[in-house]
């Protein structure tokens, strides 16, 4: 038969237990929480850079020698392209977006054909 004292033991023992992986799993959630925001917001700002990226193929179509740097904002996201002097035949046109501390960058190369504005296969690149 067990004494009364060895029973306090071991429900203070299975108490600590019990608290330790209920603390583990409220890390893990919050970790996961974290990871899953970070993927959302990365998410986010690689969507705006490219739209972006279509902002500039509307700017080249109405205007193949336009150059500079736009800023606009899509959403309450703000997105930049950054679009080569110059009218060669090819220019390669970049945009970016942070959001939330997470930053991507989109760098295509387009060519005029006539009065479209084509996007080469292949030139799609993350920067």
């Amino acid at each position: 038969m067990m004494k009364r004292g060895q029973a306090l033991v071991i429900v203070f023992f299975l108490l600590t237990t019990i608290i330790i992986i209920g603390g583990a799993l409220v890390i893990m959630a919050k970790a996961e929480i974290s990871i899953g925001t970070s993927a959302k917001n990365s998410l986010i700002a690689f969507y705006t850079a490219q739209a972006g990226i279509e902002r500039g193929k509307v700017i080249l179509s109405l205007n193949w020698a336009a150059s500079g740097s736009y800023s606009e904002s899509l959403a309450g996201n703000q997105y930049i392209i950054i679009i080569p002097a110059g009218s060669p035949p090819t220019k390669r046109i970049t945009s970016s977006c942070n959001y939330r501390g997470a930053q991507r960058k989109i760098a295509v190369t387009l060519r005029r054909s006539g009065l479209n504005i084509i996007q080469d296969s292949g030139t799609w690149q993350e920067e």
